[in-house]
């Protein structure tokens, strides 16, 4: 099976640039696997060698390297962009940015100048020696310097090569070559179009969430891939976009729009379906109450660690069984019924009891009537 022609462009091509490899590259014996880090882990006898810079390609690195395999990450001239960004930890032998210490550990590391024929040559050396290449560079960028899919898997034909940008690999042109970020991908990817209080602006889901769910994604690709190769012994070139990787976790969005033409904004914490489902402000803090419709029943499950069953009080317990189940309105997505939301007041600790949120009683308010609240478009 030939690979994807929108992905590696020119399959003879693989063939010509195997003889244009340095022999001494050529000639490589792979070291022992794990050199360097103690074997442990599932993944023991897999190394991985990533380019890439910030979150979304170092952390599949990350997760890798923490079930086992000897992870290589190779920085840019002058090193990550991380090492100089805030948050900092100063504790030890030098500051250093709080997101480099989470994204590199476990991992070795060295400096590299792809800019330079030198350069290159060392990373198809990690080529040849790795199971896996990571980078994320917007398109067309490696190639320009040469170092494409084609030649990859010339050095190394079992080669898993994972190549990570926020709109894809191809696709509309004008969008390629951008440059991407997390809140670029979440803002593509739908994320923050739901995410925000209703009175206020969309919102970027903190931290960097755009970017975790995209190395999380990667981190399953890439099992994938190294499972093709063991049962073909073929490469495998993985396009992960960004905004897919965000897409996929739009939950009821995508179904309900395509189904039923419906759309809905960002809702803050409420739950289109069902309520309570909020945090509520108590004379000591906040608290998070939480009540799931179980197979659209009005039968109620209270999910909040911090609040037992028995301290919720009966008159509250009965305005909860009395919700409308969820429905839907005029393209618009119907919240089921909001009243016991808005009759949750505020805690207040009993007068003979500790101040404690699970020593709780709620003070609540005297309607009980029913009602639909359609949410904005």
């Amino acid at each position: 099976m030939v690979h994807d022609p929108r992905i590696v462009r020119d399959e003879a091509q693989i063939e010509v640039l195997r003889q244009t490899i340095p022999d001494w590259i050529r000639h490589m014996r792979r070291p022992p696997t794990p050199s360097l880090m103690p074997g442990f882990g599932p993944l023991e006898g897999i190394r991985a060698v990533g380019t890439g810079i910030l979150v979304a390609q170092p952390y599949i690195g990350t997760k890798l390297a923490e079930f086992g395999a000897e992870v290589i990450h190779v920085e840019r001239h002058g090193g990550d962009t991380f090492r100089v960004t805030a948050p900092f930890i100063t504790r030890g032998g030098r500051p250093h940015g709080a997101d480099e210490a989470e994204v590199a550990k476990n991992k070795l590391s060295l400096g590299l100048d792809l800019r330079h024929a030198r350069g290159r040559e060392v990373l198809m050396a990690l080529w040849k020696i790795s199971d896996v290449w990571m980078e994320s560079s917007a398109p067309g960028t490696l190639e320009r310097i040469g170092l494409t899919n084609e030649l990859a898997l010339a050095v190394n034909p079992r080669l898993v090569i994972v190549r990570i940008s926020t709109y894809g690999q191809y696709g509309e042109p004008d969008y390629l070559a951008r440059p991407g970020y997390d809140a670029l991908a979440q803002a593509y990817g739908g994320m923050m179009s739901i995410t925000g209080d209703p009175a206020g602006p969309p919102q970027r889901a903190k931290t960097y969430t755009g970017d975790y769910i995209t190395a999380l994604t990667g981190w399953a690709a890439t099992m994938m891939g190294l499972w093709e190769v063991q049962k073909t012994g073929r490469g495998q070139v993985i396009d992960l976009a960004q905004y897919e990787a965000v897409a996929q976790t739009g939950g009821n969005t995508l179904p309900l729009y395509t189904a039923e033409g419906a759309t809905y904004g960002h809702t803050g914490n409420r739950a289109p379906g069902f309520q309570p489902y909020d945090t509520f402000q108590c004379a000591d803090g906040w608290v998070f109450i939480g009540a799931s419709v179980v197979q659209f029943t009005h039968e109620f499950q209270f999910s909040s660690a911090s609040i037992p069953r028995s301290t919720v009080s009966r008159p509250v317990q009965k305005m909860l069984r009395q919700s409308t189940p969820p429905r839907a309105a005029n393209s618009t997505v119907a919240c089921a019924n909001t009243a016991p939301r808005d009759q949750l007041r505020k805690w207040r600790p009993n007068s003979t009891t500790p101040r404690s949120p699970a020593r709780a009683s709620l003070e609540y308010g005297n309607n009980t009537s029913t009602h639909t609240t359609p949410h904005a478009k």
